[in-house]
């Protein structure tokens, strides 16, 4: 098949979605068969994922994926057990969870929030939450279960008190929005040092790495 060029990778991207189709190469008479659907669509689907990560990392924003982007598909198998299995073998092997995703498989999701606005942490700011959210929302296989925060690195706890009762009250403001798909059943925040005030100001799950295992060498040290 033939390579694709940049400007139809950047159209696949960024093309509304309810747009997509009118693009030419998509058009019946330029479909050769199922595989060459089948093709365009990894390629639209890697593209726009692409995309839309460029746009919330300059926000902040980052993603944890523990499936690499592969869904079983009648196509799907067939590449599994084609030419290139031992690649896509390899690739499960890497991934945390061992195997690819199925199709009605759904993702529980925490947003990041940097409430402290620190230059050091990933997360969006408070302002940009609910805009994220509802972009977040339209996603069929995506649930958003609450939000999460880490507050700065202190000796006294009572400085990050403010950064939990700000993480609370947006988490109460977005829960009473309503917004479909969308729930704030989760509260991440507080770790070892901070988390008992953490959970004052109404945190429902901690990190505690630290009082479990001990302080973690830094690099190079053993």
């Amino acid at each position: 098949m033939e390579q694709l060029d940049a400007i139809i990778d950047e159209q696949l991207a960024t093309t509304p979605t309810e747009e997509l189709l009118d693009l030419e190469i998509l058009q019946q008479q330029n479909i050769k068969d199922t595989l060459h659907t089948y093709r365009h669509a990894k390629r639209c689907n890697e593209k726009r994922v692409m995309y839309e990560a460029v746009k919330w990392g300059q926000k902040g924003a980052r993603t944890n994926s523990i499936f690499p982007n592969i869904v079983v598909t009648t196509f799907a198998v067939d590449e599994f057990n084609g030419h290139r299995g031992d690649f896509y073998k390899n690739m499960f092997k890497k991934c945390p969870v061992k195997r690819p995703r199925t199709a009605d498989e759904i993702a529980n999701v925490l947003i990041e929030v940097n409430m402290a606005q620190e230059e050091s942490k990933f997360g969006i700011t408070s302002q940009e939450t609910e805009e994220l959210i509802r972009e977040i929302a339209k996603l069929p296989h995506v649930r958003i279960q609450g939000l999460m925060t880490i507050a700065p690195f202190t000796d006294n706890p009572e400085t990050n008190r403010v950064y939990f009762k700000n993480m609370k009250k947006l988490s109460v403001d977005i829960n009473n929005k309503n917004i479909d798909n969308v729930s704030m059943n989760v509260l991440s925040m507080g770790m070892t040092g901070d988390y008992q005030t953490a959970i004052e100001e109404g945190a429902t799950m901690v990190r505690v790495g630290t009082g479990i295992f001990g302080t973690r060498a830094k690099i190079g040290e053993k």
